[in-house]
């Protein structure tokens, strides 16, 4: 049986973020695209009635693509919060290119103290950030979200999902040393009914997580990529949590097939009453 090279890619694609960038993959996450491109950002906004008369909150907006997008498509306006201050510059610089800093603004923030009064936002959406954070974290977050939100107004979390029965305990040993948390559907919904939310919606979109992830890694270039691939690919093979022998090693990531048919992106969508 031949190594699958998708499996090997995505391995050395995520012990590259933690080798390298010394955990700032939510940083990287938030420069590049979201997972699942805009067609989930238009669900978004066809879920959440969002138009020219809403004014949404997107946590984790990253360079601001998807704010920029959902004021230029649909006409609201938008307020993304980064906790990232070098990312939040980046989206400033990008909403000022596409002449919408009248209606598209950034400002830096943690999901677990939003500087924004209560009742402030017609829809709150939360893209890529509660993967990154604990049990604890991610009930601060979801408190705010219903704090700042207006009654009758849409939280929607878009966060990386399981979709197989089964994952293997290697790639959950990778996820844990990087700090990934993904969660099967269920768990994201649990989430918000815990809070009082009525959860309306419930959508998975599977996705090809090794393109995904290339697509990142084309801003460190071909040759930084190949360089430290090297460097982790050693790494690895020395690194007792990934396994006690490089043969059972090897034989883990032959033994998982497919392991972009077990990611997915989730869309669940909560209301407040």
């Amino acid at each position: 049986m031949f190594l699958n090279w998708k499996i090997v890619l995505v391995v050395i694609s995520l012990l590259i973020f933690k080798q390298r960038y010394n955990f700032m993959l939510p940083n990287l996450i938030s420069i590049g695209p979201k997972l699942g491109g805009l067609d989930i950002i238009n669900e978004i906004a066809r879920i959440c009635n969002i138009d020219e008369t809403k004014y949404v909150l997107d946590v984790g907006c990253g360079a601001g693509k998807n704010a920029i997008y959902l004021a230029k498509k649909y006409g609201c306006r938008v307020m993304g919060i980064d906790i990232s201050r070098e990312v939040v510059e980046i989206a400033e610089k990008n909403a000022s290119s596409e002449k919408l800093r009248d209606r598209v603004s950034f400002v830096v923030g943690d999901s677990r103290n939003i500087p924004f009064g209560d009742n402030s936002f017609d829809v709150v959406i939360c893209e890529s950030v509660l993967v990154f954070l604990s049990d604890e974290d991610r009930k601060k977050a979801i408190s705010e979200y219903k704090r700042v939100v207006k009654s009758g107004g849409y939280i929607c979390l878009r966060e990386s999902s399981m979709i197989c029965p089964k994952i293997s305990n290697f790639f959950r040993n990778i996820w844990r040393s990087i700090g990934i948390r993904p969660e099967y559907p269920y768990r994201w919904v649990e989430l918000l009914s815990l809070h009082g939310l009525e959860v309306n919606t419930v959508k998975v979109f599977k996705i090809k997580l090794h393109g995904e992830i290339l697509g990142r890694l084309i801003m460190l270039g071909i040759r930084n990529y190949l360089r430290l691939s090297k460097v982790v690919v050693l790494m690895f093979l020395r690194r007792k949590e990934y396994g006690p022998s490089i043969g059972i090693k090897w034989r883990m990531i032959r033994s998982v097939s497919g392991l972009s048919r077990c990611i997915g992106v989730g869309l669940y969508v909560g209301r407040k009453y």
